[in-house]
């Protein structure tokens, strides 16, 4: 069972009696609160998603992770705000094991995103979304697993 789960945005569970937002139940388990206006969209689109951020990376010279990256979600805010999106995806293996998580320091987290910034800067050289801001890295737990929680706002879709 893939211990690695990357969300972009983590909407709180607090936000459940909120009719804005819904459950939406995904593979291995995971259940998060998400817009319930926004669109969520197709195994196609999550394809093409796949492909050109693929596309993206291989053309800056970056090297992927070592696993099987698998997309369970990608939701867009339609039509407004632009570019707002949720993206939850698992890497079977892990990157990171659920006790690499747990032994993470601040200084472990600030390097994970000094690192992703850097890739990021790489990727925006050859075409990618330019990062407006790199915010903290931090671990949170979704469904009894801790998750690395990489946010940042970019420009663009």
């Amino acid at each position: 069972m893939p211990r690695f789960i990357a969300l972009t945005l983590l909407a709180h569970s607090a936000f459940a009696q909120d009719t804005s937002f819904r459950s939406v139940q995904l593979a291995y388990g995971i259940s998060l609160d998400v817009p319930s206006h926004w669109t969520v969209l197709s195994l196609e689109n999550r394809k093409n998603l796949g492909a050109a951020g693929q596309a993206m990376t291989d053309n800056a010279g970056i090297e992927g992770s070592s696993g099987r990256k698998e997309s369970l979600l990608a939701m867009n805010a339609t039509p407004n705000p632009t570019g707002a999106m949720i993206r939850v995806s698992v890497t079977s293996p892990p990157d990171y094991t659920q006790s690499d998580l747990a032994a993470a320091t601040p200084a472990d987290l600030q390097e994970v995103g000094t690192e992703m910034l850097k890739m990021f800067r790489q990727l925006e050289a050859s075409g990618g979304p330019k990062i407006i801001e790199m915010q903290p890295v931090r671990i949170e737990r979704l469904n009894n697993y801790r998750v690395l929680v990489m946010p940042y706002i970019r420009a663009g879709g």
